[in-house]
């Protein structure tokens, strides 16, 4: 599942021990317990996925962020999870370019899991 939004994208990697599908089954079935919103933020939902290796989440952060996407691969015995946010924006402005590891979250965006 190729994202086809937004002319940039930026990326962050996590390591999990449970293998892939359990990831893909956690992150699917329970959003809520990988993404907790900050206090008056809408919580992210899962927009579409691809068995067992890619979810699109509904954004979250910035305004310049057009998508979220998470793509989950073999790693050793368990998992790594990437996190890549597209945005129609050249260069995000220096102060959102922090916080959950895609470069493009705010600090106040939603608390997120092995950030």
């Amino acid at each position: 599942m190729a994202c086809s939004h937004g002319a940039r994208r930026r990326w962050q990697a996590w390591k999990y021990a449970p293998p892939p599908w359990v990831m893909y089954e956690a992150i699917v079935d329970d959003i809520e317990q990988w993404l907790s919103p900050l206090v008056g933020e809408i919580p992210s939902k899962v927009a579409a996925s691809r068995r067992t290796d890619t979810v699109s989440l509904t954004p979250w952060v910035d305004s310049a962020v057009t998508a979220v996407e998470l793509r989950i691969r073999q790693e050793g015995d368990g998992s790594e999870i990437t996190v890549l946010a597209y945005g129609d924006v050249p260069q995000p402005p220096d102060e959102t370019r922090v916080g959950c590891g895609t470069g493009w979250a705010r600090p106040s965006a939603q608390t997120c899991a092995g950030g």
